[in-house]
Parts: structure tokens; C-alpha cells; sequence
């Protein structure tokens, strides 16, 4: 399975089981969410064949080394988010937020190659469906995240708990369920700038969700 099918399975395994929910057709319309991304793991590398080493990683870490690989220099104020498509024939992938001259918002489209994000397996929910047609759900499965650089990579999974639902701006819904919060406790592998091996071990926080409509 490719990154692309990786991609739009996750897309389906986070919108099982809504479809059969009614909701206001006239108002549902499709968006893409923006969650700001915020990982924090520590663990241990291998520096030498007797001896170990403690470690840090954080978001700032990935984006630096995102930049370094695609030959951009990010601000340091540059964010990482996930784009969630919703109402379109597409899945998850990752963007760098910079604000540039104030006010120009620029989004750099991180290679899916680099970094990128599965379900592993089937998930379980519970989902509610209120009057105005307004849908949330509690998910919670293993998420799986991904990560390849010159500077390193890592390969984490963990328990995680998604909160979701289809609000859209100004009163609106969107045409299916995105995320609003996601927190995954997460251990994996990995790799330094060194080749050194890396074990690790953190949390992954999404949250900050914004939802942009766009023309289906």
C-alpha cells in the first residue's frame, strides 16, 4: 500500500460509520481542517557500542529538518499542522504555516515521503447526531507517524483519542466529520543525524482547528 492509499484509507477509517446520520444538505458544505501539530518525545540513542545517550525531539526539531532537505528557510515561529480534507476526494497530509510581512499566511506542502500519518486498523467511536444537524464523535484507535530526513527519522504508534465533529464556520456544517482535538501517546524507533539508533517516546497533541470552505 502506497502513501497515496495510506492516505485515503485513514480518511475513510476516521469517517466510518456517519454516513448513515442525516443532516442539513442545504448548509453542509466542503473544507479543509487545520490542526496545529505539537509533538514532544524524549528517549535514549545508542552513541557508542557501550554507551547511551538521552535525547529530546520536538516539532521545531521536524521542521528544521523539513527545511534543510527542501532547501527552505522557515521562521522560527513557523508551525506544523495537519490539513484534514473533508467533503473531497482526498486524505491528510502535512503543511509549514509561515506569516509572512504580518499578514501573508504561506503554506509550504510537506512531502508525503517525509512525513506522514496512518491508522493502523479498525477504529471504535461513538457518534452523535443532534437536531441541527451538527455530528461529533469520540474515535479512538492507534495512529502511526512517520518521519524520514537527512538529520533523522522515527516511526512512532500509540493509543490516541480524536475528538470530531462537522462544524463549519459561521453557523454552517461541513459535508462529513473532521477532527477537533487529537492526543495520542505514542513509543517507537528511530534514527539521529548521527545513524545513531534511537529509542523513543512522547505525546502527540492536535488541537488549534480552524476550517477554511472551499468549492467541492
Amino acid at each position: 500500500m502506497n502513501k497515496e492509499t495510506q492516505f485515503a484509507v485513514f480518511s475513510l477509517l476516521v469517517a466510518a460509520g456517519i454516513a448513515a446520520i442525516p443532516a442539513k444538505a442545504a448548509t453542509n458544505g466542503a473544507g479543509n481542517v487545520f490542526l496545529t501539530v505539537n509533538l514532544s518525545f524524549n528517549g535514549m540513542a545508542q552513541t557508542n557500542e557501550t554507551g547511551l545517550g538521552r535525547m529530546r525531539l520536538s516539532t521545531q526539531d521536524v521542521i528544521a529538518a523539513i527545511g534543510q532537505d527542501t532547501t527552505n528557510v522557515f521562521a522560527s515561529d513557523a508551525r506544523l499542522l495537519l490539513k484534514f480534507p473533508v467533503g473531497q476526494n482526498a486524505g491528510p497530509s502535512f503543511v509549514i504555516r509561515s506569516i509572512v510581512n504580518r499578514t501573508n499566511v504561506v503554506d509550504f506542502d510537506v512531502p508525503s515521503t517525509m512525513l506522514w500519518l496512518i491508522q493502523i486498523g479498525y477504529p471504535v467511536a461513538s457518534i452523535r447526531a443532534g437536531s441541527s444537524g451538527i455530528m461529533t464523535a469520540t474515535q479512538v484507535g492507534i495512529w502511526e507517524l512517520e518521519f524520514q530526513s537527512s538529520r533523522g527519522n522515527f516511526d512512532v504508534q500509540g493509543y490516541t483519542i480524536a475528538m470530531l465533529d462537522n462544524r463549519g464556520n459561521f453557523g454552517k456544517t461541513l459535508a462529513d466529520i473532521g477532527p477537533r482535538t487529537v492526543s495520542a501517546r505514542v513509543a517507537g524507533t528511530g534514527c539521529d543525524a548521527k545513524e545513531n539508533s534511537t529509542v523513543l517516546q512522547g505525546t502527540i497533541l492536535l488541537n488549534g482547528r480552524k476550517v477554511v470552505e472551499v468549492n467541492p
